[in-house]
């Protein structure tokens, strides 16, 4: 992990556990045995981008592009032999908005995949009302 000390980011917590979770659990499942993952955040102007990093296979490129898609199946990635599902399934479009401002997903040169959301930043006001600590 890389996340600066104090790191704030406006979102429901529940909700970015839900999303965070489901790309952790896409990165354990085809991410090689023992191979790291790693997630990492960083505060740029007035967002937070927090990425997950994973040394699996990718997706295939034509599929990057769908894999936020709701309700997406295996059967509909280009490479049905990958076995990747879209990372936000039903949830996706409930997530994105109230959760994330935006989210990428590029397959890394060097193998693997990364998934980076864009969170809008917290203000440090005193209060955490509405923030979550990263």
């Amino acid at each position: 992990m890389d996340i600066p000390e104090g790191l704030q980011a406006l979102a429901e917590p529940e909700l970015l556990a839900r999303s965070l979770g489901n790309v952790l659990r896409n990165a354990i499942r085809y991410a090689p045995t023992a191979s790291p993952i790693t997630i990492a955040a960083r505060a740029e102007n007035d967002r937070v981008f927090l990425s997950v990093v994973d040394c699996g296979p990718g997706v295939p490129p034509e599929s990057l592009s769908k894999l936020f898609d709701p309700f997406l199946s295996r059967g509909q990635l280009a490479d049905a032999a990958d076995g990747r599902s879209g990372f936000g399934s039903g949830d996706c479009s409930n997530l994105r908005g109230s959760v994330w401002r935006s989210v990428r997903a590029r397959n890394r040169e060097s193998g693997g995949l990364e998934v980076t959301l864009y969170l809008a930043i917290a203000e440090p006001r005193g209060s955490s009302v509405g923030s979550t600590s990263l």
